[in-house]
């Protein structure tokens, strides 16, 4: 029998940003850190961009009633105190602490941590994520909402639209690794 919708957009969330980890594990700190030039951002910032998303995804769906096994709708970057405990305190981290915004080169030049950590950070926030993805069932999903950027939408359409922004970085990381010679597919 195939899972309802909302289940089965729930796992693809899950088996993307399992993708944008795989893409990362096995990189070395350099190839982490590597970036073409003023205007690519490393795959470190797409890393810690997309989780910061998720984060923030996580949270706003605990906001709308959605569930989240963290509980409250509080994100693990704040709770953590991680934009202290990295060192970022002071640096312009552009639209709630996430990097959007940021122009290339303070996207460049952000001080992020070394790749255990924004690795850490990421499994934790894609696991917070996925879990609130799995917890909307398909009557949740229609139910109306307000994205992170506070635009009415659904439930769904939040989800949806964080499904969205993972395939973009995904594919950035990939090129990303074309360009440090490596095989750049997360599928392959």
């Amino acid at each position: 029998m195939t899972d309802p919708p909302a289940r089965q957009i729930a796992e693809r969330v899950r088996e993307q940003q399992g993708l944008l980890l795989a893409v990362a594990r096995d990189l070395s700190a350099e190839q982490f850190a590597a970036s073409p030039g003023p205007h690519a951002p490393a795959i470190r910032f797409h890393l810690w961009h997309i989780a910061r998303w998720a984060d923030i995804v996580q949270a706003n769906l605990a906001v709308a009633g959605a569930g989240s096994a963290r509980g409250p709708a509080t994100e693990i970057w704040a709770d953590e105190r991680l934009a202290r405990a990295w060192g970022l305190g002071g640096v312009e981290l552009g639209y709630r602490e996430s990097g959007m915004g940021l122009p290339d080169e303070a996207a460049h030049a952000l001080p992020l941590p070394d790749q255990a950590t924004v690795l850490a950070y990421a499994e934790r926030a894609f696991a917070a994520a996925a879990s609130a993805s799995a917890a909307v069932d398909d009557a949740r999903f229609v139910a109306a909402c307000r994205d992170p950027l506070g635009r009415e939408t659904t439930v769904g359409g939040a989800i949806l639209n964080h499904l969205l922004h993972v395939g973009r970085h995904l594919g950035m990381i990939e090129a990303l690794r074309g360009i440090l010679g490596l095989h750049g597919t997360a599928t392959r």
